[in-house]
Parts: structure tokens; C-alpha cells; sequence
């Protein structure tokens, strides 16, 4: 990638204090937030990268935030385009294909700072990764990207499709765990404690059937149900589980108020490898790393907007 890219940043006339004018209509995948987002994001990116000497990917980034400026929404690298080993290659193919079906399912409309600095994270992870040299900033670019890959996992858990959520359903008006559900917890929790993780959010939901006070009381009940059960499965490990009682307030399937849906009679269950969905962000931008070496993407902390 980097052989193949001889612009010279400083011919682009951005830096980490200016980006480019866009003029974009809204759509029905993105909106002109997202898009400025981007093209924000991705020239503060180019200058950290000219900073740093790296013309060749400098450039590259100057290069999308054009693109953002001129109204296009670039997509996020494609990892057989970078030197990496096939381990990293295959996960970097996970993480892109998620960040693509995010916006397939319109979080760059619905939430497009959050999914607009989640492929910025991505694409400074994955240019960080082929360096391989500077571990902080490779901990901080993925850091900072799988923290809002979870923030969307909770928004649009339908759209999610990954191994860190799990939806288990509930009968009316029930919050007890069902013997499938119980198993289905337990393979979830066996996967998520092999790749290390100690951390979880455990959400309750339910329907629109019945009062507002009554499905909140509901649904704090049946998170308390299962992160009781989790918390006896994982006796003895050191985690840490989170609840919450979000009421009839994130329904999978919108309904009218009084409507009966299974699909939102259900607990979702967060496994997070660097923070839980509404847990503040560790990585206060920008990014820090050790005092030794201070140079680090320059991102707007402003994240969230448009929901």
C-alpha cells in the first residue's frame, strides 16, 4: 500500500485544524454528519501521519478526507491491501466486515460519529498493525475501534451479528431462564472467557404489552436473573457483570404502544473486550500513550449525536 501512494500531503492543504466543506443530501445509509465526520477524522489522521514522517499513508488518509469532502463516504481498508500475518489478516476481515454491515443497516444515518470513528479507528489500526513497531498506538487505534463497535452492538443489536452479543428471549411477562437459554449463555460464556474477556453487560428489555413501570420492573428482573446465573457459572473467575433495565425503550422490532413482539421480550448479554456499551471511553482523546512518546491520532471527542 505504501509503495503504491507518492502524493504529497502538504499539496492537499489539510491539517489537523481544517478539514474540507461538504455538501452532501442525506440518504438512506449515511447523512451529511457522518460524512463530515469522516472527512474530519481522516485529515486529522493525514496530519498525525505527516507528523510522523509517513508521506505514503499520510497521503492515503488526505486522500479519503477528500474523497469524505467531496461528499463520497470512503470505505475502510481492505486488509489484503496491507503487509500482515494471516491471523491478523482474518481478524482485520472480521472487523471490516462488521463495520460494513453497520452501515448497511444505516448506523452511519441513525449514529454517524460513532460508526464514522469506528472505520477511522479501524484504518489506523490496521496502518499501525503492518508497521507493527509502535505497540501503544496499535493498543489505542483498536482499543478505540472495538469500543465503538459495542456502542453500535447496543444501539442495533439486530444488525450486530457477533460473537460479543447474545439475545436470549423470554415468554410474556417471564424472567426465567429456560433450559436452552442456559445453554446458549453458557457457550457464550465459555467463548468470550477463552479470548480473555472478564467484562460484560447484561440488558434487560421487554415489550410495549403492559404499562411503562410494569416492563421496566420487568426487565431489571430478568437482567438480574441472568447475571445471577453468570455469575454462578463463573464462580471463581474474576469478572466483572453490569446490568441494566432498559424497559420497553430499545425494542428490536418497533411496535405500537400495547403491542406484544417476542423478539423484544429478550436480555442481551455484551461480552467487552475494552468497555461496555455506556461505559466511559478509556482511551480520552486523543489518544494517550506513554509519556515517552506522546504523538497519537488527534480525533474530535465528540462521538455520539443523531440518534
Amino acid at each position: 500500500m505504501k509503495s503504491a501512494i507518492v502524493a504529497v500531503l502538504a499539496l492537499t492543504g489539510l491539517s489537523a485544524c481544517t478539514a474540507p466543506r461538504v455538501n452532501v443530501a442525506e440518504n438512506g445509509t449515511a447523512s451529511g454528519e457522518y460524512i463530515r465526520a469522516m472527512a474530519q477524522d481522516y485529515a486529522r489522521l493525514a496530519a498525525w501521519e505527516r507528523d510522523q514522517y509517513d508521506w505514503p499513508d499520510a497521503a492515503l488518509f488526505a486522500a479519503k478526507a477528500a474523497r469524505a469532502g467531496a461528499g463520497e463516504a470512503p470505505l475502510a481498508e481492505t486488509p489484503e491491501h496491507w503487509r500482515l500475518d494471516a491471523p491478523v489478516r482474518r481478524r482485520a476481515a472480521i472487523w471490516r466486515e462488521r463495520l460494513q454491515r453497520y452501515r448497511a443497516a444505516a448506523a452511519a444515518r441513525r449514529w454517524p460519529r460513532t460508526a464514522a470513528r469506528a472505520q477511522i479507528y479501524y484504518d489506523c489500526w490496521i496502518e499501525q498493525r503492518e508497521e507493527g513497531w509502535q505497540q501503544p498506538h496499535i493498543d489505542a487505534c483498536r482499543q478505540g475501534m472495538e469500543a465503538r463497535l459495542m456502542d453500535l452492538a447496543a444501539a442495533m443489536p439486530w444488525a450486530a451479528g457477533a460473537p460479543e452479543a447474545l439475545q436470549i428471549g423470554f415468554a410474556t411477562a417471564r424472567f426465567d431462564l429456560t433450559a436452552a437459554g442456559k445453554a446458549r449463555l453458557a457457550d457464550f460464556l465459555d467463548r468470550a472467557t477463552a479470548r480473555g474477556i472478564g467484562r460484560f453487560l447484561v440488558q434487560g428489555h421487554a415489550d410495549r404489552q403492559g404499562g411503562r413501570s410494569y416492563n421496566r420492573l420487568l426487565s431489571e428482573r430478568r437482567a438480574a436473573t441472568v447475571a445471577a446465573w453468570m455469575r454462578r457459572y463463573l464462580h471463581g473467575k474474576k469478572v466483572r457483570i453490569m446490568t441494566a433495565a432498559l424497559g420497553e425503550m430499545l425494542p428490536l422490532v418497533p411496535t405500537a404502544d400495547g403491542r406484544a413482539r417476542a423478539e423484544n421480550r429478550r436480555v442481551s448479554v455484551f461480552a467487552c473486550p475494552v468497555r461496555c456499551p455506556g461505559e466511559p471511553p478509556e482511551d480520552a482523546l486523543p489518544i494517550a500513550v506513554p509519556a515517552a512518546d506522546r504523538r497519537a491520532p488527534v480525533l474530535a471527542a465528540a462521538d455520539r449525536g443523531g440518534r
